[in-house]
């Protein structure tokens, strides 16, 4: 009985370390291709390939490593810049569970406070307003971005939620 306990055992941890050493590859070859070469497309395309593979395997721990990259990627390559992070983000943090729902939540915040602190200028002469576009932060009033950024860190702090 030992014996089976011991082969189930370190046949899990041969086959996690099998997993972690080809994402480990995988991460290699992304930030050679953002680093070394500059590629910034072909390293988006990788990462989105990682993105789908863990998401598939529910492995939290590389689908965040995989958003933090394709924001990053796709804000240097992209019109939308933080308001379409944060709409990918927005989406992200809808679907998924704990543990990574506050870490998620976390990064979002994040993503309004940076948003906020880069606009300020252009948000602060708004009006609070009775009809809304809750899709759309770039019409939302200062007091709406920090409710919200106090909200997404309060919650992420809240481990019941």
């Amino acid at each position: 009985m030992r014996w089976l306990f011991l082969i189930v055992f370190l046949a899990g941890h041969v086959v996690h370390a099998q997993n972690t050493a080809a994402y480990d590859h995988r991460w290699n070859i992304v930030d050679s291709l953002m680093n070394k070469k500059g590629l910034t497309v072909s390293a988006l395309e990788e990462v989105n390939k990682i993105y789908k593979t863990a998401h598939r395997e529910k492995n939290e721990g590389q689908v965040i490593k995989a958003l933090v990259y394709r924001i990053r990627l796709q804000q240097e390559r992209s019109d939308e810049g933080l308001p379409g992070a944060i709409r990918e983000m927005l989406a992200e943090v809808d679907s998924s569970s704990q543990p990574a729902r506050p870490i998620l939540q976390n990064m979002l915040a994040s993503l309004y406070q940076r948003y906020l602190e880069d606009n300020i200028w252009r948000i602060r002469g708004r009006m609070e307003t009775t009809i809304k576009n809750d899709s759309d932060i770039t019409t939302w009033p200062a007091a709406d971005l920090e409710r919200t950024i106090k909200k997404l860190y309060l919650h992420s702090l809240d481990a019941e939620r």
